[in-house]
C-alpha cells in the first residue's frame, strides 16, 4: 500500500541477522512470523477483534518489540474501545519501525500507523496531539483507492477535533477537504468525460504513469474506467482483475468488473462479483463497500 518500510517478515529477519543469530533459528523466526501474519489475516478479515487481540499477544509475549505486533494489538483494542490502552502499543509499534496495517494483512482495515495513533489520542481526548499525528498521515501520497477513503475519514477527524476545540474556520476547511476526496474517490470508478476522443486522450497519459508505479491501485483502476467508457472491455478486465487482486473488498471495482464481464458475455463470472457486492452490503462502518445502488441496478438489467 502506502508504506515505505520493509515488509514486516524482512524487518524481522533483519534484526536476527544482526543479532547473529543461527540460520535455523532465523528459519523458525520467519516460520513464526508468517504463521503470526496468516492467522492475524483470517481474525481481521472476519472481524474477529479479540482473537486479533489474543493473537498478537501471544506474539508479544516472546517478541515485546516486534513493530507489527504492537500495532495489530493496539488496532485490536480500538476495535473494542479500548484506546487509552492502545495507545502505548501504537507508540511501541512506532519504535518498532512499523508504518503500519498493510493491505496484505489487514485488507479493508489496512491503515498507517499515524492515521491509527491519531484517531485514538482523539478517542481519549487528546485532540491536539491526535491532529499532529493525522496531519502526517495526510501528508502520505495514496498508493489505494482505500487510501483516499483513509485520509477521507483524517480529515474528518481532524475537522471534529477542531471544532471541539472551538475553531470552526479549520474545522470547516478539514471537513470540506473531506467531502473533495468522497469525489475524488468516486471519480476514480467513474470519470467526468465528456467525449470518447477525451477519454482516449487521458488514457494515453495514465499509461506512462501506471507503468512507473505498478503498484497504484487508483491508477489501475481510474485506466480501467477510462476503458470501460471507451468499451474496451478486454482491457479494462485486465486492470480491474489487478485492483481487485490487490483489493478483493473494493465494491465499486467489482462493479466495474461484473459490467465488463456482462459485456463478455461472462454472465456467470459477473454473478460472482455481483454476489460479493450483495452481501456486502451487511457490513457497516467501512464505506469502501458502498456502491451507489442506481449504478448497481444499471448493471443488474444487463
Amino acid at each position: 500500500m502506502k508504506y515505505f518500510l520493509r515488509s514486516a517478515a524482512a524487518q524481522f529477519l533483519a534484526c536476527l541477522a544482526i543479532a547473529s543469530v543461527s540460520p535455523i533459528s532465523a528459519s523458525a523466526a520467519a516460520s513464526e512470523e508468517l504463521t503470526f501474519q496468516k492467522d492475524v489475516h483470517g481474525a481481521m478479515v472476519a472481524d474477529n477483534w479479540q482473537e486479533c487481540d489474543a493473537l498478537s499477544e501471544l506474539f508479544l509475549r516472546k517478541h515485546k518489540a516486534h513493530g507489527l505486533a504492537n500495532a495489530v494489538k493496539g488496532y485490536a483494542l480500538v476495535q473494542q474501545g479500548q484506546d487509552k490502552k492502545a495507545l502505548a502499543y501504537f507508540d511501541a509499534a512506532v519504535k518498532g519501525g512499523c508504518a503500519g496495517l498493510p493491505a496484505s494483512l489487514a485488507e479493508s482495515h489496512a491503515n498507517n500507523i499515524w492515521s491509527l495513533r491519531g484517531y485514538s489520542l482523539m478517542r481519549t481526548g487528546k485532540f491536539a496531539e491526535g491532529i499532529k499525528d493525522l496531519e502526517k498521515s495526510l501528508e502520505i501520497k495514496p498508493q489505494t483507492c482505500l487510501d483516499i477513503l483513509n485520509q477521507r475519514i483524517d480529515c474528518i477527524n481532524i475537522g471534529t477535533a477542531y471544532k471541539k476545540m472551538n475553531d470552526v474556520q479549520k474545522s470547516v476547511s478539514y471537513i470540506n477537504a473531506g467531502d473533495l476526496m468522497k469525489k475524488q474517490y468516486h471519480h476514480v470508478f467513474y470519470p467526468i468525460l465528456k467525449t470518447p476522443a477525451e477519454a482516449k486522450y487521458n488514457a494515453t497519459k495514465l499509461l506512462p504513469e501506471l507503468k512507473s508505479n505498478p503498484k497504484s491501485t487508483i491508477l489501475a483502476c481510474r485506466y480501467a474506467a477510462h476503458q470501460v467508457y471507451l468499451r474496451n472491455w478486454p482491457e479494462a478486465l485486465k486492470y480491474l482483475d489487478q485492483t481487485i487482486s490487490k483489493e478483493p473488498y473494493l465494491m465499486p471495482a467489482r462493479l466495474l468488473r461484473a459490467e465488463t464481464l456482462k459485456r463478455l458475455k461472462r454472465n456467470a463470472d459477473a454473478k460472482k462479483d455481483i454476489d460479493a457486492i450483495v452481501q456486502s452490503q451487511d457490513k457497516a462502518g467501512v464505506n469502501v463497500w458502498a456502491v451507489d445502488q442506481k449504478e448497481l441496478n444499471g448493471v443488474l438489467r444487463l
